[in-house]
């Protein structure tokens, strides 16, 4: 009895050693972070995003671009001309010379064009509107990316504190078992089925070290800078209550679609502006120009001003008009299907994401289950150990069922923080406060 008295000592000090094994082992890192913050330093350091940012900038030129053929267009000129004519009719009286310089200016105002002006900038503005939501969408799955850094980050650094505190239990265990071995209590067996899990547990905490390492680094490639120390996620206030719910928001703010509904007005735009090649345009022009040599008199300069409306009226252009119109129709009815099947794409996202929360927050209720019994487990095996009712390797096989048990949490909680902004996402929803939307023109 002395001797079991002996060893329950034995196994009490080595469970308090593998305790604070596994809390000193716990990596440190740097301050606290959150994922507002993840969020707001990937909106603004992405390059990117960025890159798109510029693209749409440069789209957003097409606007006044467009525009600028409802404006006067004001040209001016200033030539100057040195004349010299050698006459063999004239050989008398020699070669004939002269220097003038000729000025003036020209102003030509659109005054009808069939609804090409108009339809032109329709077009822009619609273009540029699509791009616009683009970007915004390209936000969106930013955001989204960031928060599967953030979480797998988190999932990562976890797996590796488990595997740790398991590697830890493992070593007290062969310390225990060993002791016992040389009493006579137990076999060299048993040592060697402790070194065994030990020498796996081993490799298991280098792999966790490397997904953590590679999980860093993602996140760095997305939000520009290394993770601190992150805390859990909360759960969005703003999830849709029912399925029915979430469709109706997606249809009004998903950015995909708004985006296919613009590109559907600017093909309608182009079809009035491949018909107008073919209608009547009137312009307004004005022009002045003179004449003077450089050493004549005043009087002898030249003015010719002139005033006139024109009218222009395509008779036959073989075909190209027509041409042109049709091959926007056909690429109008494309851009109203990519409406309809985006639309279609949509609301497939949002089925899954919405069926994916559900099976994650049943998967997280249920790990958070298992650890809890896997923990108990552990404890009533390590008891009946000290009393002789459990072999050494029940109890390895246990600890491997606790780890077991921590890592699906770990994968659990990860997938439930995700499962929960791909909803937002899929209706549209998942936004920043420092995400910088284009002004709507």
């Amino acid at each position: 009895m002395a001797q079991y008295g002996k060893t329950r000592s034995m196994l009490a000090f080595a469970s308090l050693l593998a305790l604070f094994a596994a809390t000193s082992a716990r990596p440190a890192y740097a301050e606290p972070d959150t994922l507002d913050r993840a969020l707001s330093d990937a909106l603004g350091t992405n390059p990117d995003l960025a890159a798109r940012k510029a693209r749409l900038e440069a789209k957003r030129q097409g606007i006044p671009i467009a525009v600028a053929d409802a404006f006067p267009q004001i040209v001016g000129s200033v030539t100057a001309e040195r004349f010299e004519r050698d006459d063999p009719s004239r050989r008398l009286t020699g070669s004939q010379d002269r220097e003038t310089w000729r000025g003036g200016g020209s102003v030509q105002q659109v005054l009808y064009s069939s609804g090409r002006v108009r339809s032109a900038v329709t077009q822009a503005r619609a273009d540029y509107r699509a791009d616009a939501a683009l970007y915004r969408e390209a936000s969106s799955q930013l955001l989204l990316q960031t928060v599967r850094a953030y979480a797998d980050v988190r999932q990562a650094r976890a797996a590796l504190t488990a595997q740790v505190a398991t590697q830890e239990n493992l070593e007290a265990q062969k310390r225990y078992v060993a002791a016992n071995q040389k009493r006579g209590f137990l076999t060299v067996t048993d040592v060697a089925q402790a070194d065994a899990r030990i020498a796996q547990s081993r490799a298991q905490v280098a792999r966790a070290r490397a997904d953590v390492v590679a999980a860093e680094r993602a996140f760095i490639r997305i939000v520009g800078r290394p993770p601190g120390d992150l805390p859990p996620t909360e759960s969005p206030t703003t999830l849709p209550q029912t399925l029915d719910e979430a469709y109706a928001i997606a249809a009004r703010n998903r950015q995909a679609a708004e985006s296919a509904r613009q590109q559907v007005r600017a093909a309608e735009a182009a079809v009035d502006f491949a018909r107008s090649g073919g209608g009547p345009r009137v312009t307004l022009e004005a022009s002045s120009f003179f004449d003077n040599g450089f050493n004549t008199p005043q009087a002898d300069r030249i003015i010719d001003d002139s005033v006139a409306v024109r009218l222009t009226i395509p008779v036959f252009s073989g075909g190209a008009v027509r041409a042109r119109t049709q091959q926007q129709r056909a690429l109008r009815s494309a851009a109203r299907l990519d409406l309809a099947y985006t639309l279609r794409q949509i609301e497939e996202g949002v089925t899954n994401a919405w069926v994916a929360l559900d099976a994650a927050r049943i998967a997280r209720d249920s790990a958070n289950e298992e650890v809890a019994a896997a923990e108990l487990a552990v404890k009533g095996v390590k008891r009946e150990q000290e009393n002789g009712l459990r072999s050494v390797f029940e109890v390895l096989d246990q600890e491997q069922s606790l780890l077991n048990a921590r890592l699906a949490l770990a994968r659990a909680e990860r997938d439930v923080s995700v499962a929960e902004r791909q909803v937002l996402f899929e209706i549209g929803s998942l936004s920043c406060e420092s995400c910088e939307a284009p002004a709507k023109r």
